[in-house]
């Protein structure tokens, strides 16, 4: 077996408190239930999953 060696760019992010990330994940709890209560009244359209396929060639070069 032959060795990979893998290179990327790592791009640095600040370090947030637990209060910050708890906050932000209530936030978007919050939103999820509203954009879903909305959805079942029948008053926000149902996002439709599109998927985009690659041709054969491409996946087998």
């Amino acid at each position: 077996m032959s060795d990979a060696e893998f290179f990327v760019k790592v791009m640095p992010k600040r370090l947030t408190s637990f209060a910050e990330d708890f906050k932000k994940s209530q936030d978007e709890f919050r939103q999820d239930e509203k954009n879903r209560e909305l959805r079942r009244a029948g008053k926000l359209p149902i996002s439709e999953i599109t998927r985009e396929w690659l041709p054969s060639d491409v996946i087998h070069k």
